[in-house]
């Protein structure tokens, strides 16, 4: 007897029914029948683990429209403060955990997403972000700093870099060497050639991940300050001056007269 048919009485019948399901391309596993899988184990010639893997990507082709709406039902079921840092991948896996028809995974989705409550901003005394007083901290100072350092990497050109004067002195000769353009100011030709993702800095350049960067140091951000994170270049203007004051603490010049 097929060794797969044995499993069909047992707790693993779920398993069996989802793997069906992906292999025949229907939506709610449950309806599945147990005589319908009796039948195609009968004739199967993969493999347990194969039917394994058809069970555990069931589901992953549902349709997740419109992002928005999953992504704060998510965020809701996750605590995630700000939607706009949850992934697809992460939805796909929570939907698929769940086990649920489409219709209720419809149904949890608008009730979750209706309680999603946007981080409040608050706001000083003349109104204005503390996003942009947080940017003026000497604690955001520090963590753009560490994250410059952190990032910087000799191994691609060879460089054993064992201070941080030599880790600035070596991007500063690498920016010479691949991003320097003369006649522009030195803050867009550093950011240009940071935006062309140097081996020497390996710096997030994704809008999910440069989003959570501004969360994780700067806190929640209403859509204005999210606005010039993300498009404004606030984001590489930042690494540039903390990059500039790294330069003038440790005595890294720019002059190369």
């Amino acid at each position: 007897m097929n060794e797969l048919l044995k499993l069909l009485d047992t707790e693993e019948l779920p398993v069996l029914k989802k793997a069906y399901a992906n292999f025949k391309g229907i939506t709610d596993y449950r309806k599945v029948r147990k005589s319908e899988i009796a039948g195609w184990l009968a004739s199967f010639q993969g493999r347990k683990e194969e039917v394994l893997e058809l069970a555990s990507s069931y589901g992953v082709g549902v349709v997740i429209k419109p992002l928005t709406l999953y992504k704060k039902a998510y965020a809701v079921f996750s605590s995630t403060p700000n939607y706009q840092t949850i992934r697809k991948e992460e939805i796909v896996n929570w939907i698929n955990s769940r086990n649920l028809t489409p219709a209720e995974t419809k149904e949890l989705v608008k009730n979750l997403a209706a309680a999603y409550v946007k981080p409040k901003l608050k706001k000083n005394k003349k109104g204005s972000s503390l996003f942009v007083i947080s940017a003026r901290s000497r604690e955001f100072k520090d963590k753009i700093h560490t994250y410059i350092l952190d990032s910087i990497d000799g191994e691609p050109y060879g460089k054993e870099l064992s201070t941080i004067k030599d880790k600035i002195q070596f991007v500063m000769d690498t920016y010479y060497a691949e991003g320097y353009v003369r006649k522009a100011h030195k803050q867009t030709s550093f950011i240009t050639w940071l935006k062309g993702l140097p081996a020497a800095m390996n710096v997030e350049f994704e809008y999910a991940e440069i989003l959570k960067l501004g969360i994780e140091w700067l806190g929640p951000m209403d859509r204005k300050a999210e606005n010039a994170w993300l498009h404004r270049d606030y984001y590489w203007t930042q690494l540039y001056f903390g990059f500039n004051r790294l330069c003038s603490q440790h005595e890294v010049s720019w002059d190369r007269n």
